[in-house]
């Protein structure tokens, strides 16, 4: 995963490739849960609309500080960051922004922005608490990135539990059907193979056993 800095220098470079290749590995479900912790941060209010979580443009231009908010939506064009108007969504949809977002029952033509344009216009700097802005957002990555890696770390070690718990059964297997070879050629007198002896040893770690030492893995269950 891109970090946010490829996405600023996509921006600030004036680089499509860049800020495409960031947004296009952006998760539907993490960008929609960043989105509403956005708000919650920043106090603007956000509302999913057919699976995608919306807020203001206006409201949320004004937290980051531009007085008038096409300038940001001529930077979302600019990056052809969607940013569809109220009017073009259903009237129940409009209705549950009444609501929700508390516009007027008449608008239709106000702007939405989801996660992408909240992060083009926290990457570019240019309200008065842009700082603030950018800063929020690598903290949340970070957090992202350390919560990730201790999931991956989890993962990692619990395959390789898995993996070594799988090894000790194939050996106790091994060492019971050696156990029952061993045991057979001492009830007939035979000598045991000195082959058979060394792959012994080599499974168990340690001294052929004696007689009496012997039986500890036949048993196991296949």
């Amino acid at each position: 995963m891109k970090n946010l800095m490829f996405l600023q220098e996509g921006v600030l470079t004036e680089s499509p490739e860049m800020v495409k290749g960031y947004m296009d590995e952006l998760d539907l479900k993490t960008a929609n849960e960043e989105m509403m912790k956005a708000g919650e941060r920043f106090g603007f209010k956000t509302m999913e609309i057919f699976g995608k979580v919306y807020g203001l443009m206006a409201e949320i231009a004004g937290m980051m500080g531009y007085l008038d908010p096409s300038p940001y939506g001529k930077l979302l064009k600019k990056w052809q960051i969607l940013a569809p108007t109220v009017g073009t969504f259903g009237s129940e949809s409009r209705m549950l922004m009444v609501e929700k977002l508390g516009i007027d029952a008449r608008d239709g033509k106000s702007l939405l922005i989801d996660w992408t344009g909240f992060l083009i216009g926290g990457v570019k700097g240019e309200g008065a608490n842009a700082d603030q802005v950018l800063a929020y957002l690598l903290q949340r990555e970070r957090e992202a990135r350390i919560n990730a890696a201790t999931v991956d770390q989890y993962k990692a070690e619990k395959i390789r539990m898995e993996r070594e718990a799988h090894n000790l059964r194939m050996v106790e297997r091994r060492l019971a059907v050696m156990e029952k070879k061993i045991a057979m050629l001492r009830r007939h007198k035979a000598p045991i193979p000195e082959e058979l002896k060394d792959q012994y040893q080599h499974l168990l770690g340690s001294a052929f056993p004696e007689d009496s030492q012997l039986g500890m893995y036949s048993d196991s269950k296949d």
